[in-house]
Formats: structure tokens, sequence, C-alpha cells
């Protein structure tokens, strides 16, 4: 690292770091909360561009070649980043297979890694009934996976009790004994340093205040350090040639001195001399010991920007995240039964409770059953959005999408395969739905064809506002975020056609935003096909919004997804 610098508007994060680190070395990097370690980790791992300076790692530049730097690390960062819903073994599955790894290769390496963390008997256990230290060594079995030349571990240990810290500890130490492994290791733990690290920088206010073997830091670490911050920058001289009699200058925060305490004297000593000099009085005068505790917050996300490749290698990476999205849905049963039945029951209530209005002057049918039907298809796509935006809110929350960016995934693979996972739940949805509205008894005039065709209309409907869903989770990165936006797409059915053809609409506000309103379209192609058969323009209508609302879902969707990827 050279100069390396991170600024967040008007934070900087890291403020210039010059460190180099030996292949085979063990370097502990510790600092207070806030002091920029895991910022850092993330301009290492490419997960975050450096605002200045350079670094390289495993000789490979990590701006200008992120690609090779991902394939020649592994990384667990500050939160072990898992999918609750899948197993340990299906986590390693995913991870070996993005990274290219198949067939009876993969079986063995899982079965060796679960072995090696400890994790045999528990790889077919779905992660969320594993304990704190069962995730952290799973995380670990994931960085290793690829089997790479550099380690990145983001404090760890952090949380997990004595034993389970002393395994993690063994395993590391092992990696690099006997495999040559480099490990870049924060920790809140002096203890932890102490134990694995042959050397430890100390990180404060983003820059390294101290640097050597775990005895040399311990032996100053031990003593203590004034700080003074006068009201006023004037005094700021003044009040260091006083202090400097009390110890040597050390690191400050931005207009503040301080000194590290040689024996000359201790706080009481330096106040009576500040009280005695009388000079502006200190708005904080503060003693403490360096302490390397807390924990920091990880800042910044990314994913990895796409890399040349062939179809089948991103056609691959798609189902596999596709893959991912259904069988997380499937398991929990509480996220997709109401949407699959809420419609239908609501389909029920309304076709008898308005059945009145097949009685209007120009209703197109008798049977309202029939009117109603394509509600149900629009309402299970707006479901299908809120979910899977939903999931992949949890992703960015969570910091499996950073797990997935140290993977050689595709930017477009993993949108498409997220958008997959919509689709796949949509067409179950509109199956479900059609073949209830023909067991009910409604009649298609349009035939098998017109079936099909609604089929599809909703797929594509289903798409695009579960793209439309991905766009906002990508941009809020909250699952209270993507929910709080259904309301405002239910609103959009309410002000459609999906009560009344909009020519029987009698009030004018309300027939006016029905006619804008593109939903009304969708509905009314669908419905076209079940009560008057092929109506061309209603199907050019409805198939043209809901391509134009796929159309704008991806572009939106993708751009966000850039600013995730701010990535090098």
């Amino acid at each position: 690292m050279d100069g390396l610098v991170r600024r967040f508007k008007d934070v900087e994060a890291v403020a210039g770091i010059d460190l180099t680190i030996s292949p085979g070395e063990i370097y502990g990097f510790l600092g207070p909360n806030g002091a920029g370690k895991s910022t850092t980790v993330h301009m290492l791992t490419t997960l975050l561009p450096p605002t200045a300076g350079s670094a390289t790692v495993a000789g490979f530049d990590v701006v200008k070649q992120g690609g090779k730097v991902r394939a020649s690390i592994g990384a667990a960062l500050q939160e072990a980043a898992l999918d609750p819903f899948l197993t340990g073994r299906e986590h390693l599955r995913l991870g070996a297979s993005l990274h290219g790894i198949r067939g009876g290769a993969r079986k063995q390496l899982i079965e060796r890694l679960l072995d090696r963390v400890g994790l045999s008997s528990a790889g077919d256990r779905k992660v969320r009934t594993y304990s704190g230290g069962m995730k952290r060594r799973l995380d670990l079995a994931l960085a290793l996976i690829h089997d790479p030349a550099i380690l990145f571990l983001d404090e760890p240990t952090t949380g997990l009790d004595p034993q389970s810290r002393s395994a993690l500890w063994t395993e590391v130490g092992r990696l690099a004994r006997d495999e040559g492994v480099t490990v870049f290791l924060t920790t809140q733990y002096l203890e932890e340093a102490d134990v694995l690290a042959d050397r430890v920088g100390i990180i404060d206010h983003g820059r390294i205040v101290a640097e050597g073997t775990p005895a040399e830091l311990k032996a100053e670490i031990g003593k203590s350090t004034v700080e003074i911050v006068p009201e006023s920058h004037e005094e700021l001289g003044r009040l260091g040639e006083l202090l400097s009699r009390f110890g040597e200058e050390t690191a400050a925060r931005p207009g503040a001195f301080a000194v590290q305490l040689n024996g000359k004297g201790e706080l009481p000593a330096v106040i009576r001399a500040l009280d005695w000099r009388r000079p502006a009085a200190p708005s904080r005068a503060q003693r403490s010991r360096r302490r390397l505790d807390g924990a920091e917050r990880s800042e910044g996300t990314g994913l990895p920007a796409p890399e040349a490749g062939t179809v089948n290698v991103i056609a691959h990476q798609v189902a596999l995240i596709a893959q991912r999205s259904l069988k997380r849905t499937a398991r929990q049963p509480g996220v997709w039964i109401p949407p699959l039945t809420f419609p239908l029951i609501l389909m029920a209530v309304n076709s008898n409770g308005l059945k009145a209005a097949t009685h209007l002057p120009g209703f197109p049918t008798s049977s309202f059953l029939a009117f109603f039907v394509p509600f149900s298809f629009m309402q299970g796509a707006l479901f299908a959005s809120a979910i899977a935006g939903t999931d992949l809110a949890r992703d960015v929350d969570t910091g499996f999408l950073n797990r997935l960016a140290l993977t050689p995934v595709r930017g477009a693979a993993l949108l498409i395969g997220e958008i997959g996972g919509a689709v796949g739940l949509g067409t179950i949805q509109a199956i479900v739905y059609l073949a209830v509205a023909l067991l009910a008894g409604v009649h298609i005039v349009a035939g098998a064809g017109g079936a099909l065709l609604i089929l599809l209309l909703a797929i594509l409907v289903a798409t695009g506002f579960g793209t439309l869903g991905l766009w906002i989770a990508l941009r809020t990165g909250s699952g209270e975020g993507v929910q709080s936006t259904f309301p405002l797409l239910f609103f959009l059915l309410l002000i459609s056609s999906m009560n009344l053809p909009r020519n029987l609409i009698e009030v004018n506000w309300f027939r006016d935003l029905a006619t804008v309103n593109p939903v009304s379209y969708m509905i009314e192609a669908m419905r076209s096909l079940v009560i008057s058969g092929w109506d061309m323009q209603a199907l050019l209508l409805g198939f043209g919004f809901a391509l134009a609302l796929i159309g704008l879902s991806l572009l939106l969707a993708a751009r966000q997804l850039r600013v995730r990827m701010a990535r090098t």
C-alpha cells in the first residue's frame, strides 16, 4: 500500500496508509471503532475503490487488475455473510460452482473443507440453526474454497466463545505455517494478535500510528496518553509546549495535541500545570489507555465488474443464482403461501360481491369472475416483486452480496439470476391462478392458445414488477424499503380498470387515471383473451406496456447495480 486514501464525502476514513506485508506473514491490523480497518479491507479486496494512492495484492493492482486480485484472495468479512435458508454444504456448492469447480472435484473439495473446519456432521443443516462459532467456521471454509494465496479475515472471532475462538486460531495458524498463506487479520483483541500475528499495525483516524511485533507494541500500549483539545486553534502551540514536559508527542485527532506519558508525571500533575498556566480553558482534557476494542462498521459495498467470458459461463451463473433464489423462497412457506392464496380469495369475494356490475348496460360479460381473473395475475406479480426485492435487500444488508462479489460471478448474471427467481415464482403463481379459474368454470374464449398467451403475459408482467422490486432493493438496501413501496404499486391496481371497463367508469378523474395507467392495458389484454377473443389492439397495447415495464425496470436495476458495483 502506498498512500492509500478513501473518502466518503467529507469523511476521510483512510487517510494515507503505507504498508508492506511479506508472503506467508500473518499481519494483525488493530484499531478502535471507526478507525478505518474494514474500509482498508474493502479496498484491498477490490470491493471499494480507493480515492487516492495505490495498492497491490498478490502482485496485482487493486484498481487496474481487480479480477486477478479476487482470483488470488479469500475473504471472511466482518459479518458472517451467509444465507440462513441454505445448508452449509449448499453454500460451499454454490461457492465452488461460481469458481468453476464442478463434478467429482467439487464434491471432494466440499467434504475436505467441511472436515477441516469441523462441520462434517452439520453440513446438511440449514445455517439458521448454526451457532456463531459454526457460522464463522463456515465463513472461513468459503474463503478457502478456491485455494487462495492471501486470506483477509475481518474480526473473525468477534462474539465467539473461547473454544470456538481457539479452534479458529489453530486453523489460521496452520494455514500460514503449513500452506504458506498470507493472512491479513483485523481484530479487536490484542490477545488474538499476540497469538497469531508476526507483525501488528495500529490504525487510528485512518492512519497507522504504530507498528511492530506484538511484544514491542504491548510495551508501548501500557503507557498512558493525555490528549488536549483547546477551544481555539491559537492555543494549540502553547499547550503543546506545556505537555511536552510530561512525555513524547503522539498521534492526536485534528486540532488536538497528545503526549504519551514518560513517567515524569501523571494526570494530576498535568492538570495542575494547566491550571497554573491558566491558558484558555480546554474544552476537553482526556486521559486514555490505547484500547484495542470495539467493532467497526463495514463501509461500502460492491460487486465485481463483468469480465470477458463465454455465454455458457454466464448462463451457468444465472442458473445458479436463480436456483438459489427459488430454493430460498420455497423454504419460507410464510413468504409464498399468502401471496399465492390471497389473490384467489379476493377473486372469489369480488366475483360474488360485484357480480351485480354485470347487469350494467355495456358490461362485456355476464360472468364477473371471468372479468376479474386478470386482476389475480397482476396482484400475484406485485407479490413476486415484493418477495424478490426483499430477498435481494436482505443480501445487501447481511453482506451476502459482498460474498458473491468476491467470486467470478458477472454482474449481468447476478441480476438476471435474481430476476429468474422472480420469474419462476411468477410462473408458478400464474399456472395456479389459471388452473383455479378453469376449475371454477371460467371459459377462455380465445381457447388453448389464448390461455398460453395469458400465461406468457402474466410471466412478462411478473418479470417487469420483479425487476422493479430488485431496483428498489438495490436502491434502498432495505427490506422495509421494498415492502413500503407495495401499497403504492397496489394503488396502481386500484386506479386501473380492474373492477369496471373504462367506458363504464362515470367519475371523470377516475376514468382519466385508468386511461393513462399502463396497468389497465395489461389487464385488458388478458381480459380480452378470456371474454372476447383475439383483440389485436388490446394485445399489442398489453404486451407493449409489459415489455416497456421490463425495459425500464431492467435499465433502472442495471444502473443501480453499477452504483452498488462501485468497485475496482
